[in-house]
C-alpha cells in the first residue's frame, strides 16, 4: 500500500481503517498472504498500523535523513 492520505477533516471518523480494510480483503482475494506499508518513523500513522495489526519489519534512513519504516500483516 501506498501513497494514501487522509486531510485531517476526514481523520478519526473511522475512514482511513475502512480503506485499508477493503484494500487488504482485495489482496487477500488475490491470494497474498502477506500485506506491506511504510511511513516515516515520525510520523502518527505508524501508531494506526500498529493498532491495525501491523508489525515493524525494518526500515533505513532517507537521504533526507528521516527514517522510513517498513510494516507488514499477514492475511
Amino acid at each position: 500500500m501506498n501513497m494514501l492520505y487522509l486531510l485531517n477533516e476526514y481523520r478519526g471518523k473511522g475512514l482511513g481503517q475502512k480503506l485499508v480494510s477493503f484494500w487488504e480483503a482485495q489482496m487477500r482475494s488475490e491470494g497474498y498472504p502477506l500485506v506491506m506499508t511504510s511511513t516515516v518513523s515520525c510520523e502518527y500513522a505508524q501508531h494506526f498500523y500498529y493498532k491495525l495489526g501491523y508489525a515493524a519489519v525494518g526500515g533505513f534512513t532517507a537521504q533526507d535523513g528521516s527514517y522510513e519504516l517498513i510494516l507488514e500483516k499477514s492475511l
